[in-house]
């Protein structure tokens, strides 16, 4: 605290009586008496509100800078916050584009043994000629485009049914050239529809196209509707996989592709397409269907 002799010539000091002629040359100002009892009391109140007033501010002064610390960590965790909140972000998309991917991978894979691989520097038409010399037919032309190991999607190496069963057709007529050019004919021609459907219903969606133009899209009933096509694939290849496993002997398909539960599961960006919400329906169609059978 200051002494009390700190303010005995303060401005709120008593003035003295001074005329104008000696004002500038003249204190305006005389020092109080401290030793007047009235003063003495006057001048103590004005120390001890002094010292409260440096006290005051020195706490405003701490908590100015107490304040200016906690915004700044504030505003560095909020920083943090949204750095954190962007890499989570960056992490979930990684591994959902992750996760898409190998859902491709496994269903591009998952025809085991007959997967293609198309090398268009290699054209090789091939001519068979047929055996029915004596027969007055006229023998087809079995000319088609053979790309490396597309023979694979359509040879059968398995006997196993043929001989079992009695089959409208032979071992050695399935894996003849003119049923080969069939099931050229249909797997191929099947891909076309699939092209086509895709790009039809994005003509509609962009309004390229008028929905009269492409009835099939909307009637269930058709064959090239995308929701029956996915209803029947999923219940004839789940079908198929589940005799593979469960009952071979019910299994009597006449190539020899086999598909596994990973392939025919749906692509989880896939889910809202019409081939697929169908395809996910028959699931549970064909699985009670089997077991029904089973039983």
């Amino acid at each position: 605290m200051a002494s009390s002799q700190d303010y005995t010539s303060m401005p709120w000091s008593m003035r003295s009586a001074f005329d104008t002629v000696t004002a500038s040359s003249v204190s305006p100002y005389v020092r109080l008496d401290a030793q007047d009892k009235d003063n003495a009391a006057l001048i103590r109140q004005l120390a001890d509100s002094h010292d409260k007033h440096k006290k005051y501010e020195a706490r405003l002064a701490k908590l100015n800078v107490e304040m200016r610390k906690q915004i700044q960590d504030l505003q560095l965790a909020r920083k943090a916050k949204k750095l954190d909140t962007r890499e989570t972000r960056i992490k979930e998309e990684d591994e959902r584009i992750t996760m898409e991917r190998q859902e491709l991978e496994d269903a591009r894979f998952a025809f085991h043994g007959s997967q293609t691989e198309f090398d268009g520097s290699a054209s090789i038409f091939q001519d068979h000629a047929t055996d029915t010399e004596d027969d007055d037919r006229t023998a087809p032309n079995l000319l088609f485009y053979r790309t490396p190991n597309t023979n694979k999607l359509f040879e059968v190496t398995d006997r196993a049914n043929f001989d079992k069963y009695l089959l409208p057709i032979s071992f050695e007529d399935m894996n003849s050239h003119h049923m080969e050019l069939l099931r050229r004919h249909d797997y191929y021609g099947g891909c076309m529809d699939c092209i086509w459907i895709a790009g039809q219903a994005d003509f509609i969606e962009q309004g390229l196209m008028a929905k009269s133009d492409v009835p099939h899209l909307y009637d269930i009933e058709h064959p090239k509707n995308p929701e029956c096509a996915g209803m029947n694939a999923r219940y004839l290849f789940t079908r198929a996989a589940m005799c593979q496993i469960y009952k071979p002997e019910w299994n009597i398909r006449l190539d020899d592709r086999c598909f596994d539960f990973n392939a025919l599961a749906v692509p989880r960006f896939q889910k809202n397409k019409p081939f697929r919400m169908a395809y996910a329906k028959a699931e549970a169609l064909v699985q009670s269907s089997f077991w029904k059978d089973f039983i």
